[in-house]
């Protein structure tokens, strides 16, 4: 490299550094908003609370401690449930465990009130803050690629069509806990352990008689711990996922170096014009961010001009971003448009031995297997190990058939059991996130869209029919989700389903008994909601859907968890 290239480099990466931490300002901004409206709400909670209970405007523990009465009880018991019902994360939050320990209780004090309150605005809050860092952090991995790419092309003065990165591999890099932790854990974490320190708080003032200001005091105090905290972890993220998008273009252009170029921290300038390879690089040690806050990034390095092998086109002198931009889009448009008679021959004969080679991953586990449409060669070797699995547990060691059927042909069907049959569509064989979003993640959202149409026809032209549907609805939106799924492991959830009804199918127990005892006391007791929508529809969904929940480890009350382990063991 010339020195003329090496101030490219570098003038290149600064525009870049200034272009990232433009966003990163901006999202530091948005979430210091969200934490502003976190504190006046909840200062806003406390005053409420002072105002109705207090004695010249102090408190004792005394009475924060009385227990709420029926009215009262009964008032929040709803109110609670119905949020714990429509939050959704990911991660196994402080502060859901703590809601969900409330809302178990059968008697609760004014002060659990409040607390439960406070809990509720920082799940908001936290939840928010992740929708807004994760946005931010998949923007500076695309962008961060896009343009280091841009640069290697513009210095190397040839153009040739970048891979980029699909939203598989976007999400792959965003779930990557680089740090020991993925983001979203630690920004729950962090919010946890705010409420924690709320809680401290409440409890030292109520114990000592602390006035509303006092009281409201010690909390901005306790959120501007937080301000920085959330300050900090957006900064060292944004580096990390910016210098990710930078080295996934330094692999994709065939780089085998960079240079560590230092942003003007003393804790790396021991690093400073640093070479290391591609392969070596560790953030933390090589690759920024080395240390909270870090504003290191790194520029490409080599000694020959390695991209005169490339097959490209040449660049113009100082060529514009987002031209380049645009013939990039252009050239990944037609790479998927139609291709020509030799293309479509080729992708025949590329179809028909994928479908072959799925069709013996699964003949070990069924006399007949038949598969159509597209293949994803992972989600068939992941539908076989669960078969596998599942066979083992019981005398029926092959199945009759396995077909993968059209989709096309059962809009909306995941799978089915006949006999000693199983059906799975293509759907679920290629995209199985997709019921999983659908059933689980946006349920309750689905239903809330189904309710607002309701009442904007009843409001036009209200009627018995319109009332019935809407009642249904809200009935539906009653159950935690639709069918249960787990991220992740969507087709060998639909296996397990399956798997219940051919074990009942086998041992000829439709109608059975104590089965639909178990049933229906499961509806009785409301145990149902808990389990899906679908196992509301009759005793065989009910068994299935719970069977699930029971080889993943999800809890069960006693009377259908002995049910299910009664029938999986054979010992109905």
């Amino acid at each position: 490299m010339n020195e003329e290239q090496r101030k490219e480099w570098i003038q290149a990466a600064k525009e870049q550094v200034l272009r990232n931490a433009r966003e990163t300002d901006q999202c530091e901004r948005d979430l210091m908003e969200l934490y502003s409206e976190c504190a006046m709400q909840l200062e806003k909670e406390i005053r409420a609370f002072y105002s109705k209970y207090a004695s010249d405007n102090q408190l004792t523990e005394t009475e924060a401690s009385r227990l709420l009465s029926g009215k009262e009880y009964s008032s929040f018991k709803r109110s609670l449930e119905g949020y714990l019902k429509e939050i959704e994360t990911g991660n196994d939050s402080g502060l859901i465990l703590e809601l969900n320990t409330l809302a178990a209780k059968s008697r609760i004090s004014r002060k659990e009130q409040l607390l439960s309150n406070i809990y509720r605005n920082m799940a908001h809050l936290a939840g928010r803050s992740e929708e807004g860092l994760t946005e931010l952090l998949s923007d500076l991995v695309k962008t961060n690629f896009d343009r280091k790419m841009f640069d290697i092309q513009r210095i190397a003065g040839v153009e040739w069509k970048a891979a980029g990165i699909d939203e598989g591999m976007l999400k792959q890099i965003l779930s990557y806990p680089w740090s020991g932790k993925q983001y979203s854990q630690t920004l729950w974490g962090n919010t946890d352990k705010l409420a924690a320190l709320v809680r401290r708080e409440l409890t030292l003032g109520f114990m000592s008689g602390s006035s509303v200001d006092t009281m409201t005091g010690k909390i901005d105090a306790v959120m501007d711990r937080g301000r920085y905290a959330a300050q900090r972890l957006i900064r060292t993220e944004a580096s990390y996922f910016s210098n990710q998008g930078q080295l996934l273009a330094y692999k994709e252009a065939g780089v085998e170096k960079y240079r560590f170029l230092g942003g003007g921290c003393g804790i790396c300038q021991r690093l400073n014009g640093g070479i290391f390879s591609i392969e070596d690089a560790k953030p933390g040690e090589n690759l920024p961010p080395i240390h909270p806050n870090c504003k290191c990034t790194t520029v490409a390095a080599y000694d020959i001009p390695v991209f005169k092998r490339r097959e490209g086109n040449p660049l113009k002198d100082n060529p514009k971003f987002q031209e380049w931009k645009k013939r990039q889009m252009k050239a990944e448009e037609e790479d998927h448009a139609e291709p020509g008679i030799k293309g479509k021959i080729q992708s025949f004969l590329d179809d028909r031995k994928a479908r072959k080679d799925a069709s013996a991953i699964l003949e070990p586990y069924a006399d007949r297997v038949k598969v159509t449409g597209d293949v994803n060669m992972r989600n068939y070797r992941m539908a076989a190990a669960e078969l596998e699995r599942q066979l083992e547990k019981t005398p029926i060691k092959r199945l009759d058939q396995i077909e993968v059927f059209d989709s096309r042909d059962a809009p909306g069907r995941m799978a089915a059991a006949r006999g000693l049959s199983l059906r799975l569509g293509t759907d679920l064989m290629n995209d199985p996130e997709h019921y999983y979003q659908g059933s689980v993640v946006n349920w309750q959202d689905r239903m809330d869209r189904i309710l607002q149409k309701l009442r904007s026809r009843m409001q036009g032209a209200p009627s018995e029919e319109l009332q019935q549907k809407y009642s249904a609805v809200m009935e539906q939106k009653r159950y935690s989700r639709g069918n249960v799924l787990y991220e992740g492991r969507e087709i060998s959830c639909v296996i397990q389903h399956e798997m219940m009804h051919i074990i009942t199918n086998d041992k000829g127990l439709k109608g059975d008994r104590r089965l639909i005892e178990c049933y229906n006391e499961a509806i009785q007791r409301g145990d149902i909601y808990r389990i899906s929508y679908r196992a509301a529809a009759n005793e065989r969904e009910f068994l299935a859907e719970a069977g699930v929940m029971y080889e993943n480890g999800e809890p069960l009350p006693d009377y259908i968890r002995e049910m299910v382990r009664e029938y999986k063991t054979y010992e109905i």
